[in-house]
C-alpha cells in the first residue's frame, strides 16, 4: 500500500511540474518612454528660514515633468503654521494642464499650464485667497501699473572650493537687481543675493538634459505657459538661460548672451539665498 501511495504523489508532482513549464509566457508591449529621474535632499538651518529636512524626486519627459516634494519642520510651531509638506506638481504639455497633488488630503488642484491654481503662502496662512485682499504685485495694479526699468545680475567667483557629497566644487555669488517704475518715474528695487557651488557636468548630466531641454522647448511653445508671470518679466531666453545656470538644462546660445556666461561650469549645487 506505502508504495501505491509513493507513486500516486510522484505522478501528482510530475504533472503539476509539467503544467507549470508549458505555460505561455506573454510578453509586455507596453511602449517604453524615456525619463530622466533626479533625487535630491536639503537640509535648511539658519536664523532666515525655519529649520527643515527634506526630499524631492524629479521625473521628466519631453512632454511632461512631475515633481515630488516632502518637507518635514522641525519645530513644533512651523509645523503649526506650515505643516508638513507632502505634495507633486505635475505639468503636461499633451493636455496643456498643471496639476498640484495633496497627498495628506488626497485632493488635487487643475489649471493651464501657467499654474495661475497654485495656492500661494497667503492662502495657506489665512484660509483665504488671494483675490480676497490686496497683495503686491510685480506689475503694479491698474490704478498704478509697473514696468521694467531695468536688471542687472552679477556674479563673481569667489574663489573658495567645497567637497560636497564627494564632488569638488568652486562658489559663486550671485547679486540679482530689479527695478520697476510706474508712470511717474518712480522707481521700486529688489535684490536677490545667492551662493552657487558649481562643478563640471558629466555624460550622465548630459543625458538628462538632452531630455529636460525638450520639455523646454514644449513647454515654452504653449501659450499658457509663456503667460507665466515669470516668462513675461523675463523673457523665453532668459528663462532658459536661467535654468541651463541651476543645472536644469545644458548651456546653449541662449546662455551666451545673458550674464550667466560667466560661469565656466554648469552643473550647480544652490545653497541659500535671501531677498532685499
Amino acid at each position: 500500500m506505502n508504495k501505491i501511495k509513493h507513486l500516486v504523489y510522484s505522478t501528482s508532482i510530475c504533472l503539476a511540474l509539467t503544467a507549470c513549464s508549458t505555460q505561455t509566457v506573454i510578453e509586455d508591449t507596453t511602449p517604453q518612454r524615456l525619463t530622466a529621474v533626479l533625487t535630491a535632499e536639503a537640509v535648511i538651518t539658519g536664523f532666515v528660514l525655519p529649520d527643515s529636512t527634506g526630499t524631492q524626486r524629479v521625473l521628466t519627459r519631453e512632454d511632461m515633468r512631475r515633481i515630488d516634494n516632502k518637507t518635514t519642520f522641525k519645530n513644533w510651531f512651523s509645523r503649526k503654521i506650515f505643516g508638513n509638506i507632502d505634495t507633486s506638481r505635475i505639468w503636461r504639455t499633451d493636455e496643456n494642464t498643471y496639476r498640484k497633488l495633496f497627498h495628506k488630503n488626497k485632493t488635487y488642484t487643475e489649471c493651464g499650464l501657467n499654474g495661475e491654481c497654485d495656492k500661494g503662502l497667503f492662502e495657506r496662512l489665512t484660509g483665504k485667497s488671494e483675490e480676497e485682499e490686496k497683495t503686491y504685485s510685480a506689475s503694479g495694479s491698474e490704478e498704478c501699473p509697473l514696468t521694467l526699468a531695468s536688471q542687472t545680475l552679477d556674479v563673481n567667483k569667489t574663489g573658495q572650493t567645497r567637497t560636497i557629497h564627494g564632488v569638488e566644487t568652486e562658489q559663486y555669488q550671485v547679486l540679482w537687481n530689479v527695478v520697476m517704475e510706474d508712470s511717474n518715474k518712480l522707481q521700486d528695487s529688489s535684490k536677490l543675493t545667492m551662493d552657487f557651488w558649481m562643478t563640471t557636468p558629466t555624460s550622465t548630466h548630459n543625458a538628462v538634459w538632452a531630455t529636460h531641454d525638450k520639455l523646454y522647448n514644449n513647454l515654452l511653445a504653449t501659450k499658457s505657459f509663456s503667460d507665466n508671470p515669470i516668462i513675461r518679466l523675463l523673457g523665453k531666453d532668459t528663462f532658459k538661460a536661467f535654468g541651463a545656470f541651476l543645472g536644469d538644462r545644458k548651456k546653449d546660445s541662449t546662455i551666451t548672451d545673458t550674464v550667466f556666461r560667466k560661469f565656466d561650469k554648469s552643473q550647480c549645487f544652490f545653497l541659500s539665498a535671501s531677498a532685499i
